[in-house]
């Protein structure tokens, strides 16, 4: 008896176990969403301001609590694909040659063609975007027309990425990657004939494309190569770029993702066609499907936007004591990337940057006098915070050991108003400046001189009394 009801607790606890290993490993969870028609594309600002599109020519608005359609979309057509690169200025596409553009408060409709499907868009800039297409249809658009490319061929093109306007790649059927280097569009060897749906990319030579059969492609600057994943049909592809996470999502409702080493499938609670991605830059990412269905995966969400953090160093000019080198290499965001943040000086800390924002964390100034100097760096992120460090530097004029001193040793006042001149006159100009330079480049072998040659040490006395005489007739006139 009691061995049958300690069988009975052991099964109960593996059964509960079970149960909410199920429930924790359900990664994925499912949102509510208005429609059940079919969801093609998606794209967001943030969090908060997400947009879906779908058939008919639904546009769905997510403000980080609940899905709403969108009203009064002035278009009926099946909408494929939605891109933007800001709040007030987001596109989406669709059959028919049918685009619709936001500018922040309506929706515009707009006919670019006549005739064709539109199945992608990638907007740019405010005033770029490109199309692409059925029947190898490309469109470089600007505010007001289009002009359409002379790239020939048959297959219909799906998804667009760019790193930059002079960077694009397209994607399509028969394993077709074509890129625009700013001037033209030419073929890349892919290294696949399935027919491609989706492209992404965290950098010029870190992009992802996925397709049918488990064609997934991975590009590191130089060529295509395989991905090695579970043989599906994959229509979407996306992710962030750091820390670095890249998903694809199939037709069967399946999702993996990547952290560039091997693909790890995750749990969801559909089988529906999953058709397009878009991941937060807090890493809150989306996915929308056939029937309406919307995903969302928060478990690596980043905490919401920080400061940056500020760091630099300084170093002096081996050539010249009154110039400084500054790196702020160190500085770092848990949001952007070291790359994105921009930074500027403060050469004396009185307020007024001397340099505008950069990306390039190293910089030099030369000062007009020795003196002690308070530098100021402020690091500013992608998405305007910024951070201020400051570090006091004492610049000093080397002081010569040979071969002045040996001149005027006996008459200390003598080369104390040598320095003065030095350093009040000499170093307050660019050719005095280079004139010091020189000086102590070549103080060594001068001194040795001097103290081999009694003749040469005398004729440079001689031209310090000189000099010492202008300085004072020149003091006496001040």
């Amino acid at each position: 008896m009691k061995c049958k009801r300690y069988t009975m607790y052991v099964l109960a606890a593996f059964l509960f176990g079970l149960y909410a290993a199920s429930a924790a490993a359900q990664e994925w969870e499912q949102m509510d969403s208005p429609v059940t028609t079919p969801l093609k594309g998606i794209w967001g600002t943030g969090s908060d301001n997400i947009y879906a599109v779908g058939s008919g020519g639904v546009i769905l608005h997510y403000d980080g609590t609940a899905w709403s359609r969108v009203q009064n979309v002035p278009v009926s057509e099946n909408l494929t694909a939605i891109h933007g690169n800001a709040a007030s200025n987001i596109v989406a596409v669709g059959e028919k040659g049918v685009l619709v553009q936001y500018n922040g408060s309506t929706w515009a409709k707009r006919t670019v063609t006549t005739g064709h499907n539109l199945n992608a868009v990638w907007v740019a800039s405010s005033s770029r975007m490109f199309i692409a297409g059925e029947n190898g249809l490309i469109l470089d658009c600007d505010r007001t027309t289009c002009e359409q490319s002379n790239y020939i061929t048959s297959y219909s093109f799906n998804s667009i990425w760019a790193s930059s306007e002079n960077d694009v790649y397209i994607v399509g059927g028969g394993g077709m990657i074509i890129h625009f280097d700013g001037t033209r569009w030419l073929p890349m060897e892919s290294g696949t004939t399935d027919i491609l749906y989706s492209i992404w990319g965290a950098g010029a030579s870190n992009i992802y494309a996925a397709g049918e059969n488990g064609a997934v492609r991975y590009y590191n600057g130089t060529a295509w190569s395989a991905a090695k994943v579970v043989k599906r049909n994959y229509y979407a592809i996306g992710g962030i770029a750091s820390p670095f996470r890249v998903y694809i999502a199939s037709d069967s409702g399946k999702i993996s993702y990547s952290e560039g080493d091997s693909w790890n499938d995750m749990t969801t609670p559909t089988t529906k066609a999953l058709q397009a991605i878009w991941v937060s830059q807090r890493h809150e990412a989306y996915i929308v499907g056939a029937g309406g269905v919307i995903l969302r995966y928060t478990g690596e969400t980043l905490p919401e936007n920080t400061a940056p953090q500020a760091a630099f160093s300084v170093t002096v000019s081996t050539d010249d004591p009154l110039t400084v080198y500054v790196d702020a290499s160190a500085s770092s965001d848990i949001q952007t990337p070291a790359d994105k943040l921009t930074v500027q000086w403060d050469w004396e800390s009185d307020g007024n940057y001397d340099t505008t924002y950069s990306a390039t964390k190293v910089a030099s100034h030369t000062y007009t006098a020795p003196g002690r100097y308070t530098i100021t760096l402020r690091v500013r992120d992608d998405e305007g915070l910024s951070a201020t460090a400051s570090k006091e530097v004492v610049l000093e004029m080397q002081q010569p050991s040979c071969p002045a001193e040996q001149l005027v040793a006996d008459q200390p006042h003598k080369l104390a108003a040598l320095r003065t001149f030095r350093d009040h006159v000499l170093a307050r100009t660019e050719t005095g400046r280079f004139l010091i330079r020189l000086y102590y480049r070549y103080s060594d072998a001068v001194d040795d001189v001097v103290q081999r040659h009694p003749l040469v040490a005398a004729g440079l006395s001689a031209a310090l009394e000189i000099l010492l005489s202008a300085i004072e007739h020149t003091n006496h006139n001040q």
